[in-house]
Protein backbone atom coordinates (compact mmCIF):
# COMPACT_ATOMS: atom_id res chain seq x y z
CA UNK A 1 0.00 0.00 0.00
CA UNK A 2 1.39 3.38 -0.98
CA UNK A 3 1.71 6.18 1.49
CA UNK A 4 0.28 8.53 0.53
CA UNK A 5 -32.55 10.42 -3.13
CA UNK A 6 -32.29 9.89 -6.42
CA UNK A 7 -32.82 13.47 -7.49
CA UNK A 8 -30.24 15.94 -8.77
CA UNK A 9 -28.54 17.22 -5.65
CA UNK A 10 -28.78 20.93 -4.88
CA UNK A 11 -26.49 22.58 -2.37
CA UNK A 12 -27.98 25.44 -0.39
CA UNK A 13 -24.78 27.41 -0.23
CA UNK A 14 -26.07 30.23 1.94
CA UNK A 15 -28.63 30.69 4.68
CA UNK A 16 -29.87 34.09 5.77
CA UNK A 17 -32.07 35.41 8.55
CA UNK A 18 -35.59 36.17 7.34
CA UNK A 19 -37.20 39.79 7.89
CA UNK A 20 -6.97 4.99 -13.01
CA UNK A 21 -3.97 5.36 -11.13
CA UNK A 22 -1.16 6.98 -13.04
CA UNK A 23 2.34 8.25 -12.43
CA UNK A 24 2.51 11.21 -10.05
CA UNK A 25 2.21 14.59 -11.73
CA UNK A 26 4.83 17.28 -11.11
CA UNK A 27 4.35 18.67 -7.58
CA UNK A 28 3.84 22.32 -6.80
CA UNK A 29 7.07 24.26 -6.33
CA UNK A 30 6.36 24.72 -2.63
CA UNK A 31 3.58 24.46 -0.09
CA UNK A 32 1.76 27.68 0.79
CA UNK A 33 1.79 28.63 4.44
CA UNK A 34 -0.82 26.86 6.58
CA UNK A 35 -4.19 28.55 6.82
CA UNK A 36 -4.15 31.16 9.62
CA UNK A 37 -5.96 30.03 12.76
CA UNK A 38 -8.45 32.88 12.45
CA UNK A 39 -9.41 31.78 8.94
CA UNK A 40 -9.58 28.12 9.91
CA UNK A 41 -11.85 28.92 12.85
CA UNK A 42 -14.35 30.57 10.52
CA UNK A 43 -14.20 27.75 8.02
CA UNK A 44 -14.51 23.99 7.64
CA UNK A 45 -11.26 22.50 6.33
CA UNK A 46 -11.75 18.81 7.10
CA UNK A 47 -14.68 16.42 6.65
CA UNK A 48 -15.30 16.36 10.40
CA UNK A 49 -14.39 19.99 11.02
CA UNK A 50 -11.04 19.43 12.71
CA UNK A 51 -8.40 16.80 13.35
CA UNK A 52 -10.17 15.61 16.50
CA UNK A 53 -13.45 15.09 14.61
CA UNK A 54 -15.54 17.25 16.93
CA UNK A 55 -17.87 18.34 14.09
CA UNK A 56 -18.20 21.59 16.03
CA UNK A 57 -17.93 25.17 14.78
CA UNK A 58 -17.22 28.08 17.12
CA UNK A 59 -19.29 30.42 14.96
CA UNK A 60 -22.00 32.12 16.99
CA UNK A 61 -24.20 33.93 14.46
CA UNK A 62 -26.82 31.18 14.54
CA UNK A 63 -28.42 30.86 17.97
CA UNK A 64 -31.47 29.13 19.49
CA UNK A 65 -33.19 32.50 19.24
CA UNK A 66 -32.80 32.97 15.48
CA UNK A 67 -32.36 29.49 14.03
CA UNK A 68 -36.08 29.29 13.25
CA UNK A 69 -35.78 32.28 10.93
CA UNK A 70 -33.13 30.83 8.62
CA UNK A 71 -34.10 30.60 4.97
CA UNK A 72 -32.29 29.74 1.71
CA UNK A 73 -30.45 32.65 0.07
CA UNK A 74 -29.10 30.88 -3.00
CA UNK A 75 -28.28 27.41 -4.18
CA UNK A 76 -25.99 25.54 -6.56
CA UNK A 77 -26.95 22.30 -8.31
CA UNK A 78 -24.19 19.78 -8.96
CA UNK A 79 -26.28 17.81 -11.43
CA UNK A 80 -25.56 14.56 -9.59
CA UNK A 81 -28.42 12.08 -9.60
CA UNK A 82 -26.94 9.48 -7.24
CA UNK A 83 -26.42 9.44 -3.49
CA UNK A 84 -24.80 12.60 -2.08
CA UNK A 85 -22.88 12.08 1.15
CA UNK A 86 -20.41 14.29 2.97
CA UNK A 87 -20.55 18.04 3.35
CA UNK A 88 -18.60 20.79 1.58
CA UNK A 89 -15.44 22.46 2.84
CA UNK A 90 -15.15 26.21 3.43
CA UNK A 91 -11.76 27.93 3.36
CA UNK A 92 -11.94 31.70 3.60
CA UNK A 93 -14.54 32.81 1.06
CA UNK A 94 -14.25 29.64 -1.05
CA UNK A 95 -16.46 26.56 -0.79
CA UNK A 96 -15.27 23.21 -2.16
CA UNK A 97 -17.86 20.55 -2.91
CA UNK A 98 -17.83 17.11 -4.43
CA UNK A 99 -20.17 14.69 -6.16
CA UNK A 100 -20.62 10.93 -6.22
CA UNK A 101 -18.92 9.11 -9.13
CA UNK A 102 -17.31 10.51 -11.26
CA UNK A 103 -16.23 12.58 -8.22
CA UNK A 104 -16.34 16.07 -9.69
CA UNK A 105 -14.82 18.75 -7.42
CA UNK A 106 -16.08 22.33 -7.72
CA UNK A 107 -14.84 25.52 -6.08
CA UNK A 108 -17.37 28.30 -5.47
CA UNK A 109 -16.72 31.94 -4.63
CA UNK A 110 -19.19 32.57 -1.82
CA UNK A 111 -18.87 36.34 -2.02
CA UNK A 112 -19.63 36.56 -5.73
CA UNK A 113 -21.70 33.35 -5.92
CA UNK A 114 -19.89 31.99 -8.95
CA UNK A 115 -17.91 28.91 -9.96
CA UNK A 116 -14.15 29.40 -9.72
CA UNK A 117 -13.23 26.04 -11.21
CA UNK A 118 -14.48 22.50 -11.63
CA UNK A 119 -12.50 19.30 -12.15
CA UNK A 120 -13.68 15.78 -13.02
CA UNK A 121 -11.03 13.06 -12.72
CA UNK A 122 -10.77 10.46 -15.47
CA UNK A 123 -11.82 7.07 -14.10
CA UNK A 124 -12.80 3.75 -15.61
CA UNK A 125 -16.65 3.64 -15.48
CA UNK A 126 -16.33 -0.07 -14.77
CA UNK A 127 -15.54 0.79 -11.16
CA UNK A 128 -19.22 1.60 -10.63
CA UNK A 129 -20.22 -2.07 -10.82
CA UNK A 130 -17.73 -2.91 -8.06
CA UNK A 131 -19.08 -0.44 -5.50
CA UNK A 132 -21.29 -2.04 -2.88
CA UNK A 133 -23.36 0.85 -1.53
CA UNK A 134 -24.12 3.30 -4.33
CA UNK A 135 -21.35 5.44 -5.84
CA UNK A 136 -21.08 7.99 -3.06
CA UNK A 137 -18.12 10.07 -1.96
CA UNK A 138 -17.97 11.12 1.67
CA UNK A 139 -16.01 14.28 1.25
CA UNK A 140 -12.80 16.20 0.68
CA UNK A 141 -9.97 17.49 2.83
CA UNK A 142 -7.96 20.71 2.64
CA UNK A 143 -4.35 21.34 3.61
CA UNK A 144 -1.49 23.61 2.59
CA UNK A 145 -3.13 24.98 -0.50
CA UNK A 146 -4.40 21.64 -1.75
CA UNK A 147 -7.79 19.95 -1.95
CA UNK A 148 -7.58 16.17 -1.50
CA UNK A 149 -10.04 13.77 -3.13
CA UNK A 150 -10.20 10.02 -2.65
CA UNK A 151 -11.50 8.83 -6.01
CA UNK A 152 -13.82 5.86 -6.39
CA UNK A 153 -11.06 3.91 -8.17
CA UNK A 154 -8.85 3.98 -5.03
CA UNK A 155 -6.68 6.85 -6.29
CA UNK A 156 -5.77 9.73 -3.98
CA UNK A 157 -5.75 13.02 -5.90
CA UNK A 158 -4.29 16.39 -4.85
CA UNK A 159 -5.65 19.50 -6.58
CA UNK A 160 -4.35 23.05 -6.43
CA UNK A 161 -6.99 24.79 -4.30
CA UNK A 162 -6.71 28.04 -6.27
CA UNK A 163 -6.89 26.63 -9.80
CA UNK A 164 -8.17 23.05 -9.61
CA UNK A 165 -5.09 21.83 -11.49
CA UNK A 166 -4.03 18.28 -10.51
CA UNK A 167 -0.71 18.32 -8.65
CA UNK A 168 -0.21 14.62 -7.99
CA UNK A 169 -2.04 11.35 -7.60
CA UNK A 170 -1.22 8.07 -5.88
CA UNK A 171 -2.84 4.65 -6.17
CA UNK A 172 -4.15 2.97 -3.01
CA UNK A 173 -5.46 -0.15 -4.72
CA UNK A 174 -6.44 -1.78 -7.99
CA UNK A 175 -10.14 -1.83 -8.95
CA UNK A 176 -9.42 -4.94 -11.01
CA UNK A 177 -8.95 -6.77 -7.72
CA UNK A 178 -12.10 -5.23 -6.20
CA UNK A 179 -10.54 -2.20 -4.51
CA UNK A 180 -12.75 0.91 -4.46
CA UNK A 181 -13.08 3.84 -2.08
CA UNK A 182 -15.85 6.16 -0.92
CA UNK A 183 -14.38 7.70 2.23
CA UNK A 184 -12.98 11.18 2.82
CA UNK A 185 -9.23 11.51 3.39
CA UNK A 186 -8.03 12.91 6.71
CA UNK A 187 -5.18 15.35 7.35
CA UNK A 188 -2.90 15.45 10.37
CA UNK A 189 -0.22 18.11 10.18
CA UNK A 190 1.62 17.34 6.93
CA UNK A 191 0.17 13.86 6.47
CA UNK A 192 -2.97 12.83 4.61
CA UNK A 193 -4.41 9.48 5.66
CA UNK A 194 -6.40 7.40 3.24
CA UNK A 195 -6.81 3.82 2.04
CA UNK A 196 -9.47 1.36 0.95
CA UNK A 197 -12.42 0.08 3.04
CA UNK A 198 -12.12 -3.12 5.01
CA UNK A 199 -14.96 -4.51 2.93
CA UNK A 200 -12.68 -4.66 -0.09
CA UNK A 201 -8.97 -4.63 0.67
CA UNK A 202 -8.39 -3.86 4.31
CA UNK A 203 -5.60 -1.37 4.60
CA UNK A 204 -4.78 2.26 5.15
CA UNK A 205 -1.75 4.35 4.35
CA UNK A 206 -0.39 7.84 4.59
CA UNK A 207 1.23 10.41 2.34
CA UNK A 208 2.65 13.90 2.71
CA UNK A 209 0.42 16.64 1.26
CA UNK A 210 3.30 18.08 -0.76
CA UNK A 211 4.17 15.02 -2.80
CA UNK A 212 3.30 11.32 -2.54
CA UNK A 213 5.96 9.44 -0.60
CA UNK A 214 6.83 5.91 0.40
CA UNK A 215 4.66 4.17 2.97
CA UNK A 216 5.05 5.65 6.42
CA UNK A 217 3.64 2.56 8.12
CA UNK A 218 6.34 -0.10 7.73
CA UNK A 219 6.02 -3.74 6.83
CA UNK A 220 2.60 -5.31 7.35
CA UNK A 221 1.33 -2.46 9.55
CA UNK A 222 -1.07 -1.30 6.86
CA UNK A 223 -2.79 -4.67 6.91
CA UNK A 224 -4.29 -3.89 10.31
CA UNK A 225 -5.35 -0.36 9.47
CA UNK A 226 -8.96 0.45 8.71
CA UNK A 227 -10.27 3.58 7.05
CA UNK A 228 -13.49 4.92 8.56
CA UNK A 229 -16.43 5.81 6.39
Amino acid sequence: MRALALRPFSLFAGLGLAACASAPLPPAASDPDPVPDAVAARGWLLPTGDATATRHSPLAQITPANVGRLEPVWRFATGAARGQEGGPLVVGSTMYLHTPFPNTVTALDLAERRVLWSYTPLQDPGVVSLMCCDVVSRGLAYGRGKVFLQQADATLLALDARTGVPLWRASNGDPRTGATATHAPQLFDRYVVTGTPAASTACAATSAPSTPTQATWPGAATASGRTPT
